[in-house]
């Protein structure tokens, strides 16, 4: 078994927590502080053999979703426009996905450009169409953003002996 030593100052001092042959966990952690751990090998009398301690590693406890902004298009487009673009920005490396508010992220449709922070997809519209289209975006350690929204319509064409 392991024993790992772990606390927010590098050096020390640390906290312990016992483990199990194949885990190594710590709890809790608050988000947003780096941690500092050390590992050493504890013998079946569970005395910690403080020679064999690993050298100290640090990690960072992120929790903190990924914010948006530059969510798009909005407003009207003009008639004759025959696809949109939806774009949006994160404030860090996210994977975003669109589709309405309140839908779970596995029904919603991936952004066909994500990964960074530009997220962008192309959808069809047409003449008269009114859309909401919400995004969702989560980072690398699965925090998720807020649904993020946005509204546009495609201006109706005409109708006939009408002037527009």
């Amino acid at each position: 078994n392991y024993r790992l030593h772990w606390g927010t100052t590098s050096g020390g001092p640390y906290n312990t927590a016992s483990s199990s042959p194949s885990a190594i966990s710590i709890g809790p952690t608050q988000a947003n502080i780096t941690y500092y751990a050390r590992v050493g090998a504890e013998s079946s009398l569970n005395a910690v053999c403080n020679s064999d301690l690993s050298s100290e590693i640090s990690f960072y406890a992120d929790t903190v979703p990924p914010s948006l902004s530059g969510l798009g298009p909005s407003g009207s487009l003009a008639k004759d426009t025959t696809s949109a673009t939806l774009s949006a920005t994160t404030s860090e490396s996210a994977t975003c996905r669109y589709g309405d508010k309140g839908v779970s992220w596995s029904s919603r449709t991936p952004f066909s450009t994500t990964g960074s922070t530009s997220h962008s997809s192309s959808i069809p519209v047409w003449a008269g169409l009114v859309k909401r289209v919400c995004t969702l975006c989560r980072d690398a350690l699965g925090n998720e953003s807020a649904d993020g929204c946005t509204s546009f319509s495609v201006n109706a064409k005409p109708k006939r002996g009408q002037v527009n």
